[in-house]
């Protein structure tokens, strides 16, 4: 099992951005192991996310990454981390379809999805908090709410992780998750990502599912 930290370095190299800000990087983290849980059904590294409200947060990675630490070091960690084919092509999907969004965009799309909602339940907004964010519902949510690159987690798990050519590349469409808000989220306006505080009263729905069965649905993902 890699270390979340190799796994981290390897996403700001592959977004080609080395000094990621601190708490997208988390979010990139975030999807990765969120991806592998529906896919394999196992955590594809130790830790647990924290669901602070900021978003999801993997406090030890958050830490070890601190300015503190030589950029050389974080440097020489990103060539030096040795994962395998499949770790890497997952990392290449999640940076594809994720990679697009901006820090706000990135921190408001994992608070309106179901597993950081549920964790933090009723808190006011900027409450602290450091409640684990459940594995099962992460694995439940992607697996059945969510595309990679067009695909579900199952045709993934059967086929396997590979970021081949034919993987169009298929970048988080905004506009499409904000269609798929349901009326109960306030219209923000021109500024659609205000600090990435959005109303968090409403679910993803399909505009066809009768009222009283409103669920989670994919937003293109």
């Amino acid at each position: 099992m890699p270390e979340a930290n190799d796994v981290a370095a390897v996403i700001s190299s592959r977004l080609g951005r080395p000094w990621l800000d601190a708490m997208s990087l988390q979010k990139f983290l975030y999807y990765v192991q969120a991806w592998h849980l529906a896919i394999k059904g196992k955590p594809l590294f130790e830790g647990r996310f924290e669901a602070w409200p900021e978003g999801p947060v993997l406090p030890e990675v958050l830490h070890a990454r601190q300015p503190r630490i030589a950029r050389r070091a974080i440097r020489r960690e990103a060539a030096q981390v040795d994962l395998d084919d499949e770790i890497i092509s997952l990392i290449e999907l999640v940076v594809r379809t994720y990679g697009s969004l901006g820090d706000d965009e990135l921190a408001a799309l994992t608070r309106v999805e179901m597993p950081w909602r549920e964790a933090r339940g009723n808190l006011p907004e900027f409450a602290p908090s450091t409640t684990l964010i459940s594995e099962d519902s992460m694995a439940d949510f992607f697996r059945n709410h969510r595309r990679l690159q067009g695909h579900e987690a199952g045709y993934l798990s059967i086929v396997g992780i590979h970021a081949r050519a034919y993987y169009t590349p298929e970048p988080m469409d905004v506009d499409s998750v904000l269609a798929s808000l349901g009326p109960e989220f306030d219209d923000p306006g021109d500024d659609r990502w205000p600090s990435a505080n959005l109303d968090f009263n409403g679910e993803f729905y399909r505009p066809d599912d009768r009222k009283e069965d409103r669920r989670p649905t994919d937003a293109g993902a």
